[in-house]
């Protein structure tokens, strides 16, 4: 009875085990799903802060905008980028976090077989 009783004991702390896991999973998925769409729409904004800053410098040269508008666009231009690599650095570290959950980072970064064949 007792070896019963421990028995259930164990596989109780498997099944929780195996719920913990599989909820940090799909917090990690969840959470690169969410940065790959941040990430699509700072490259969408980032095209068009691109067209619109190519708009103003025209624009500037041909004399229709003064040069403070210009610049406004510029830096719109270099936020957009910055946001963009931001988005890109989050969304590869949301994809590190799922590697590293899947074990995935030893067969991408480590040569097993070269290291096994030197030891």
């Amino acid at each position: 009875a007792r070896q019963y009783k421990k028995m259930d004991q164990v596989n109780a702390t498997t099944r929780a085990k195996d719920f913990e896991l599989m909820v940090t999973v799909q917090k990690a998925l969840s959470e690169y799903q969410g940065t790959q769409s941040d990430l699509a729409l700072a490259n969408a904004r980032l095209d068009m802060a691109k067209i619109q800053d190519e708009q103003s410098e025209y624009r500037h040269r041909t004399g229709q905008v003064d040069f403070d508008r210009f610049m406004n666009d510029r830096n719109d231009f270099f936020e957009a980028r910055l946001r963009q690599l931001n988005e890109t650095g989050r969304r590869e570290l949301a994809l590190l976090n799922l590697k590293h959950l899947a074990g995935d980072l030893q067969s991408q970064f480590v040569d097993v077989a070269s290291w096994e064949k030197e030891n």
